[in-house]
C-alpha cells in the first residue's frame, strides 16, 4: 500500500490496517482504536464500525511480546478482524472494559496466549468471536500445508521446524464475553490450543468446534482440555483451583469428539445442547446441570466425582450420555420430581458403573405449602 502512495496512489491506509507489532519482547499498552474513518481519513470516527474489506485493527507478529489492548476494535467489513497474532509466545490480553467486534484470531506460530476479560463479538454472517486456524497455503497446499505440530508437502509428512513445534496458543483464560454467530471459539483442524479456562464474569454465545485431531509421536490423542469453574487471579489468569462461587449457563453446542476434554472443575456449570467431546469429568466440587446430550469418543469416559443434576424444563428432563458412565464414591446423581409426578433422568447408552449417592430433589408444587419436616435426635 505504501508502494502504491509512493507512485500516486491516494491511500488511507489507516482504514485497512490499524496498528501493527513486528518487535520482540516488547511490552506495551495499546490505545491504537480501529474504528471507520472520516472523509478526509485523517482520523477514526470513534465508536462506529469499520467497512473495510479485510480490515484488521491489531497485528502482531513478532515474539515474545505482551500486549494489553485497551482501544475498542470495530470491525464489520467481510473478512475484518479485530486482531490477529503470528509469531511465537505472544501474550495478549483484552483489559475489561475493552472491545474487539469481530474475531480475536491467532493464525501462526506456537506458545502464545490470550487473556479475555473484556467483550469480543462476530455477529455477523459465519461470525467467529475467538479463531485459532493456520489457514491455507495461498499457493496452495499441495506445496506445503503448515499447523501446529503439522508440516506437510504434497502428500507426504516433511522435517518439522521449530516455529510451528509446539501449541499455537499454550492458554486462554477466559473471564469475559465472547459471541460468535457462528461459533464463539473455533479451532481448526491446523491449530491446536493447549488449555481453555472459563472462569468467573465469563459469558459465552455460541458454538465452541473445535476440529483438531493430531496424535502425539507416542499415538496419543493431542486433547485440549476445556475446563470450566477455576479461580482467576485478579489479572484474569487461572490459579488452578476449583472456584466454589462459578456459574454460568451456556446454551450452545462444544463439538471435539476427538481433541476435546470437557472438565467441570467447580461451581455449577448449567449446560443445554448437544455436545461430542473425547472425554467429560465432574471434579468432586463441581455440579454439572442442565439437559442434552454427551457423545463421548470410543476411547474417553464420562466420570461424575461431584454433582450430575438432570432438570425437567418441560421439553426434555434427560442428560444423556451415549458411551461410558462412571460415578466415582464422592459422585452424586441428582434427580428433581416435580407436581405432575415426571422425573428428571440421566440416560446411559453404554457401560455405566455406579457408586456414590442418589438424591432425590421434589421441586415446589410437590409439596403443599404447609408441608414441614421435623428432625430430633442427636
Amino acid at each position: 500500500m505504501a508502494a502504491l502512495q509512493d507512485i500516486g496512489y491516494t491511500i488511507d491506509r489507516r482504514k485497512l490496517f490499524g496498528y501493527s507489532i513486528y518487535g520482540n519482547g516488547q511490552s506495551l499498552i495499546s490505545d491504537n482504536p480501529f474504528f471507520a474513518r472520516n472523509t478526509e481519513g485523517t482520523a477514526y470516527l470513534p465508536n462506529t464500525y469499520n467497512t473495510a474489506m479485510l480490515g484488521l485493527g491489531l497485528h502482531v507478529y513478532g515474539r515474545d511480546n505482551t500486549v494489553v489492548q485497551r482501544a475498542g476494535l470495530l470491525s464489520e467489513g467481510p473478512g475484518g478482524a479485530g486482531i490477529r497474532v503470528d509469531g511465537e509466545a505472544n501474550r495478549i490480553t483484552f483489559p475489561p472494559g475493552s472491545a474487539s467486534m469481530r474475531t480475536a484470531m491467532f493464525a501462526y506460530g506456537k506458545g502464545h496466549s490470550l487473556t479475555q476479560r473484556g467483550d469480543v463479538q462476530a455477529l455477523g454472517e459465519h461470525g467467529i468471536a475467538a479463531s485459532f486456524d493456520f489457514g491455507n497455503n495461498a499457493m496452495g497446499n499441495h506445496r506445503e500445508y503448515r499447523g501446529s505440530f503439522i508440516r506437510t508437502i504434497g502428500n507426504s509428512a516433511a522435517p518439522m521446524v521449530n516455529e510451528i513445534d509446539g501449541p499455537l496458543v499454550n492458554t486462554f483464560d477466559l473471564t469475559g464475553r465472547l459471541a460468535g454467530s457462528y461459533a464463539a471459539m473455533y479451532m481448526s483442524n491446523s491449530g491446536y490450543v493447549g488449555e481453555i479456562n472459563v472462569m468467573r464474569g465469563a459469558t459465552l454465545s455460541g458454538d465452541i468446534l473445535f476440529d483438531y485431531a493430531q496424535l502425539d509421536e507416542k499415538g496419543s490423542p493431542r486433547l485440549t482440555k476445556l475446563t470450566f469453574g477455576m479461580t482467576p487471579d485478579t489479572n484474569g489468569h487461572t490459579t488452578g483451583q476449583p472456584d466454589a462461587s462459578f456459574a454460568t449457563r451456556y446454551e450452545g453446542n462444544i463439538i471435539g469428539r476427538n481433541n476435546l476434554s470437557l472438565q467441570l472443575s467447580g461451581g455449577v456449570a448449567l449446560f443445554t445442547g448437544n455436545h461430542e467431546v473425547y472425554d467429560a469429568t465432574v471434579a468432586q466440587h463441581a455440579t454439572l446441570s442442565g439437559n442434552g446430550s454427551y457423545l463421548l469418543n470410543t476411547d474417553g469416559r464420562f466420570t461424575n466425582s461431584g454433582a450430575v443434576a438432570p432438570l425437567i424444563d418441560g421439553r426434555d428432563n434427560n442428560i444423556t450420555v451415549n458411551g461410558g458412565y462412571l460415578q466415582t464414591s464422592t459422585g452424586r446423581l441428582q434427580l428433581a420430581v416435580n407436581d405432575t409426578g415426571a422425573f428428571s433422568r440421566l440416560v446411559v447408552n453404554g457401560s455405566a458403573a455406579l457408586d456414590g449417592t442418589l438424591a432425590i430433589m421434589p421441586q415446589r408444587g410437590w409439596y403443599g405449602n404447609d408441608f414441614s419436616v421435623w428432625l430430633s435426635g442427636p
